[in-house]
């Protein structure tokens, strides 16, 4: 199965978090090397940690 975005999903999607993102690019630009680097760490990891985690969905968790 393949999906993809229409272009009011990327309007939308825009609308709601844009200005957020601008903030966030704001003040990124604000960080030296190091505090995006600790920034960068964290992220992936938080990210890969969440990977590992069995998905509620499948119902692996449940007795």
């Amino acid at each position: 199965m393949l999906l993809s975005v229409t272009p009011q999903a990327v309007e939308l999607g825009w609308a709601a978090f844009g200005p957020m993102i601008g903030s966030a690019e704001a003040l990124l630009r604000e960080f030296d090397e190091a505090e995006v680097a600790a920034v960068r760490r964290f992220l992936l990891g938080f990210h890969a940690a969440v990977s590992a985690e069995p998905d509620p969905a499948d119902g692996a968790d449940r007795p």
